[in-house]
């Protein structure tokens, strides 16, 4: 059985994260995140829900791991609830004696506090540059990837029928990372094409899917960026853009997952290109 906490919880992190940007002024920070024991990045729904929380560090771990590494958590900290998807098999014996099993998903809720809220624990923080300048890993992650782009447009665009990315020159944006969470955006649209991921990408502007895949697109550029150690920015489109977000993310609690998953597969697949890539050269 679903738990809604973690629903609700996912859900107002990414609400509140797309709301950080109506004013187009103040830009959001995210850094990934990982566990302190395990050394590994959190993925999908977990990215948001901690990068909603804003501590810099990005290091996390439950109650016990801190303990048992010697750094407490500090008295009257807050934690915060991740959710985990537990593969569960269950097996039935059917009239003629065969039997069968059945594979679901559970859905279990775990506490995590970050390294600013635990005692002694050395924190390091790596400023990203805000001059416009190339970045030489997105660049080259990028170009592994095998997307057309073309640049110094009055725009930017996924064009499907000729699977080709619009952008406007680097210099036209206010800084390298607003920039490069908008070229990402947009691969994360390419992505989606029948003969690479197969995402349902919607017909017109304003329908539900249309929104659903600029949900999904917005969160790979943030998973893209965050896998780079760029630090995203909003988007700057137009308010029915994001209004129509919040609307359904506000209608169906269980959406955030879902785009989450897809945003996660799109990055996943960019980066099983990566390993290609590299396999060729």
């Amino acid at each position: 059985m679903s738990n809604p906490t973690i629903y609700d919880k996912a859900t107002s992190a990414v609400v509140k994260m797309l709301a950080a940007g109506t004013d187009w002024c103040q830009p959001w920070q995210v850094n990934g995140s990982r566990n302190v024991v395990a050394d590994k990045q959190y993925r999908g729904i977990n990215t948001l829900i901690l990068a909603s929380t804003h501590y810099p560090s990005g290091t996390w771990g439950t109650f016990k791991q801190w303990k048992h590494l010697g750094h407490p958590v500090r008295k009257g900290q807050k934690s915060t609830g991740i959710a985990f998807f537990k593969p569960i098999t269950k097996e039935t014996v059917r009239p003629d004696g065969r039997t069968e099993e059945e594979s679901y998903m559970v859905i279990r809720s775990y506490n995590v506090f970050a390294a600013e809220q635990v005692t002694g624990y050395p924190i390091e923080v790596t400023d990203a540059a805000g001059d416009n300048h190339r970045n030489q890993q997105a660049e080259e992650y990028f170009r592994r990837t095998g997307a057309k782009v073309y640049s110094r447009l009055d725009r930017a665009y996924y064009r499907h029928s000729g699977d080709y990315i619009g952008m406007p020159a680097l210099e036209q944006f206010d800084t390298t990372d607003a920039y490069y969470s908008t070229l990402f955006h947009e691969l994360t649209h390419w992505t989606g094409t029948h003969n690479r991921y197969n995402r349902e990408m919607g017909k017109r502007f304003g329908d539900k899917q249309y929104a659903i895949e600029e949900l999904v697109a917005e969160l790979g550029a943030i998973f893209h960026c965050l896998h780079l150690g760029v630090i995203a920015y909003p988007k700057e489109e137009s308010a029915k853009y994001l209004n129509s977000w919040l609307r359904v993310l506000n209608d169906d609690k269980k959406l955030v997952f879902s785009a989450s998953s897809l945003a996660q597969k799109a990055l996943d697949y960019t980066v099983s290109l990566q390993e290609e890539a590299e396999q060729v050269a």
